[in-house]
């Protein structure tokens, strides 16, 4: 597998810059790679310029090739777009979707094959009772992970996942983390995973992209990345990593602070 290299990452939006100079060591296969930061900081616009790059300014590659180079067809290959929205609510089954979508993408599978493997993805995210059941008679959770498993069934090279576990309960989150952390090593592929939850971020990602109003503010190890000043200066509020009893790190939230700091952006201190 190859590696991903983005350099000088800019989008605008009419006069709106919504990404800034957004430049980032190489992405390599097998990592998992967590999209953090608050609120409007441009996750989402993010993972959609790797896949649209027509839309921004960036000299982004794949390997040893420029991602603009890439015809539509061959990025939609390469790049797989999870977004937070769930698969509309219809009258078509999770089985249906999936047959439709495998369908579409021509993919290389007989029959007996491709039958399996998406009893195997229902079963795997607990879908099977809801396989033949309408979408609209999904709650959102279960409909956010069928389309967690459309995602799987194209199996691309690069997964972009735009807060999967939005909708989902705390089993399910765990699980969907789990899985993707699991298929992303044992494939060599790559992930990138905007997340809220900064805990789940800390126990799943190998390395975390940290972005505050378009800009990069931090890359690199999640403890590195997410420190007691960084909550501070970005998130505006108190907190306090700890150490559980099995030695994994968490983030305690203590309280909001009352005014914003940027001090990382105003000093121009960029961690990568």
């Amino acid at each position: 597998m190859s590696t991903l290299e983005i350099t000088q990452l800019n989008l605008w939006y009419g006069k709106f810059r919504a990404l800034k100079d957004i430049t980032l060591p190489k992405l390599q296969p097998g990592e998992v790679v967590g999209l953090i930061g608050p609120n409007a900081a441009g996750k989402s616009t993010f993972l959609k310029s790797l896949l649209w790059p027509g839309k921004a300014e960036q000299i982004t590659s794949y390997g040893e090739t420029n991602i603009s180079h890439y015809s539509r067809q061959e990025r939609s290959r390469i790049f797989g777009l999870m977004t937070q929205t769930p698969p509309q609510a219809s009258s078509l089954t999770p089985y249906e979707l999936l047959w439709s979508l495998a369908r579409a993408l021509n993919l290389p599978l007989s029959y007996d094959v491709l039958k399996e493997e998406i009893s195997l993805k229902l079963e795997q995210f607990g879908l099977s009772e809801e396989a033949l059941k309408p979408l609209d008679s999904l709650s959102g959770g279960k409909r956010q992970l069928v389309g967690l498993t459309m995602l799987l069934l194209r199996s691309p090279d690069v997964y972009l996942l735009d807060e999967p576990t939005s909708a989902l309960d705390l089993h399910w989150r765990l699980t969907v983390l789990s899985e993707m952390r699991e298929l992303i090593k044992v494939q060599e592929k790559i992930a990138i995973i905007a997340l809220h939850d900064l805990n789940l971020a800390l126990r799943f990602c190998d390395k975390l992209i940290l972005l505050h109003e378009g800009e990069l503010v931090a890359y690199g190890h999640p403890l590195d990345v997410l420190t007691e000043q960084s909550l501070s200066d970005v998130y505006n509020v108190e907190a306090k990593i700890e150490t559980t009893k099995n030695g994994n790190p968490r983030i305690e939230i203590i309280a909001p602070l009352k005014t914003t700091k940027s001090s990382f952006i105003d000093k121009g201190e960029k961690h990568v």
